[in-house]
């Protein structure tokens, strides 16, 4: 029962080397396992209503920013999911060649959709005309490589694009925005609260990307 044993493990992948190994009683995991399921509950509840509520937005004002939030939305949601396991499990189990490229596919469109979104949520072009066009061209960069991460090729460039991208993104929309707070209204402030989250919680993902 108590006997030591030594186990060998290989891995051969051609996506991100990740792989925590945890040895867990079955109470133990069990207790995990319900926690796990609560916040991935929650999390996927709060997007859902995000999403429904940004479509309900678009179908009264027919404004074209609620349409690129609820892409931002989708990709960063799917994104997470992917990287962590849970869109495997759920959504396609059965597709292992996707699961493999989706991760930076989905990471890819979130970039496009973040630099569209924030943007026109901050009127860079009539604030800052150069952090528009900054935007726009890491879009089409973004635009660009997506059918490029589909093929076969090593995972380490995109991932090292879209990481550097967001070390560079995150913080300076964060800075940009505390910079015009005094020149736009209520939104600009729940920008800063929300992006500080992102940025509190995206340097986790990407050093989890990084690995």
């Amino acid at each position: 029962k108590n006997a030591q044993k030594t186990l060998y493990i290989r891995l051969q992948s051609t996506s991100i080397k990740n792989f925590p190994v945890l040895l867990k009683s079955e109470t133990r995991y069990l207790r995990d396992l319900k926690r796990e399921v609560m916040v991935i509950f929650v999390y996927s509840t709060i997007f859902l209503v995000l999403i429904l509520f940004a479509i309900f937005m678009y179908a009264l004002s027919r404004d074209i920013n609620f349409i690129v939030y609820v892409g931002y939305l989708l990709s960063i949601g799917l994104a997470f999911d992917t990287t962590f396991g849970n869109a495997f499990d759920i959504l396609w189990p059965e597709a292992t060649w996707w699961q493999n490229r989706a991760g930076f596919t989905l990471v890819g469109a979130q970039i496009i959709f973040s630099m569209l979104f924030t943007s026109r949520l901050l009127d860079f072009p009539r604030h800052l005309p150069r952090a528009n066009f900054v935007c726009k061209v890491i879009a089409w960069v973004c635009a660009v490589s997506l059918p490029f991460s589909l093929l076969n090729l090593p995972v380490v460039w995109f991932s090292a694009l879209y990481s550097y991208i967001y070390l560079v993104s995150i913080p300076a929309f964060f800075i940009i925005g505390i910079m015009l707070m005094k020149k736009s209204g209520l939104h600009v402030r729940l920008f800063i609260v929300g992006w500080g989250l992102i940025f509190f919680f995206g340097i986790f993902h990407i050093l989890y990307l990084r690995n």
